[in-house]
């Protein structure tokens, strides 16, 4: 299949026989598809639709039949499944076919037969000479994207809980936090270390200002135990410390349903070293209690305009990221622990937040 333009289907299909591709070709066809499926025959050819975008109809081309280049029917989606409500949906686009199936979609050994099997586990055989339906069955074996997606996640929890009920952070955690989300994936979020990642969501227990979540990542050795651990009780001071900055103070005034996210991987209270040393080496702070980034926790505040900010737990000065800002890097604004503005990072000097970037008003003042 070779396309030849910008359209989606313009191009061509040739097909030779086995080992002899750039020779004679045994037929072709007028036109590009991302995905076709060729019987051992070389005369039967499945042709299916491209990326299925039509939410309410289900228009779309689901697949053609082709005997030797000839088309002999084709089927829209529509034709085809059986609960459009069991399809998995994106914003703009559905997948109709299964991920897994008993009996994998395409030809028999003989090329005569074409099996396919939908996302909601409805099974077709077709007959590939005519392209009409032989026989619909179930496929109760049969998985979709969504359902392959769920059963990882699900061994993923249940790894993670284990880990959690095996470690010392059971009895560490329960009395401060209310504990969700527990996981043990293969995927990495933070690149901080290199084993593998154990996650959880937790919320502090005790009623504070706003709500308060706070994203653990610890790192897991192979027999899966965990490397490192924080206590609770950094995490809660780093939390009760940014609660009563002005900064964060000012953002509930201004947005009641703000909340408060926190990051904690490994040993520190940030997400990644990196992001805070790029922070450190944008104001060339050379202060002890500035230039450590162990002396920094990472936050996140939900508001109307929200974004990240770092707290300096030594002497309570924030540095707050204006992600709405076009520009790259993103700006920094750097406040003392009243709130006073003392210089941002577009030219050094102490000046007011732009209004887009800061509802709370903060103002350029000079620290005392």
């Amino acid at each position: 299949m070779t396309p030849n333009a910008f359209s989606e289907d313009a191009g061509t299909g040739i097909v030779y026989k086995s080992g002899q591709e750039g020779g004679p070709p045994l037929w072709t066809v007028p036109w590009f598809a991302q995905k076709v499926m060729l019987s051992n025959t070389g005369d039967e050819l499945v042709r299916f639709g491209p990326w299925a975008s039509d939410l309410d109809q289900h228009t779309d081309l689901a697949v053609s039949f082709y005997f030797k280049g000839r088309l002999l029917k084709q089927y829209q989606v529509r034709e085809l499944i059986k609960d459009p409500e069991r399809l998995e949906y994106s914003t703009s686009h559905y997948t109709w076919l299964a991920s897994k199936s008993t009996q994998p979609t395409g030809f028999s050994q003989d090329g005569r037969m074409f099996h396919l099997v939908l996302c909601h586990r409805t099974a077709y055989d077709f007959d590939a000479r005519s392209g009409m339906i032989s026989r619909t069955s179930i496929d109760h074996e049969a998985k979709s994207r969504h359902d392959l997606w769920q059963e990882e996640r699900d061994a993923e929890k249940l790894l993670g809980t284990s880990i959690y009920e095996k470690s010392p952070l059971k009895a560490l955690y329960e009395p401060h936090f209310e504990v969700q989300g527990i996981s043990a994936g293969a995927g990495k979020s933070c690149f901080d270390f290199k084993e593998s990642e154990w996650t959880c969501r937790m919320r502090p227990k005790k009623a504070l200002s706003m709500e308060v979540e706070i994203w653990v990542i610890y790192p897991r050795r192979k027999d899966n135990s965990l490397a490192m651990i924080m206590s609770p009780e950094p995490i809660l001071s780093a939390v009760k410390a940014a609660l009563a900055h002005p900064y964060v103070i000012r953002a509930v005034k201004a947005d009641k349903k703000a909340s408060l996210l926190m990051h904690v991987s490994a040993d520190h209270l940030y997400h990644e070293r990196r992001d805070v040393e790029e922070m450190i080496t944008a104001f060339q702070f050379d202060a002890p209690d500035l230039k450590d980034p162990d002396v920094w926790a990472e936050f996140f505040l939900r508001t109307s305009d929200s974004g990240t900010f770092w707290l300096n737990l030594k002497n309570r000065w924030v540095v707050r990221q204006d992600s709405s800002n076009s520009s790259w890097p993103w700006p920094l604004y750097l406040m003392n622990e009243r709130g006073d503005a003392l210089k941002d990072t577009h030219d050094g000097k102490a000046k007011p937040d732009p209004d887009k970037s800061d509802p709370f008003g903060v103002s350029p003042k000079s620290s005392r």
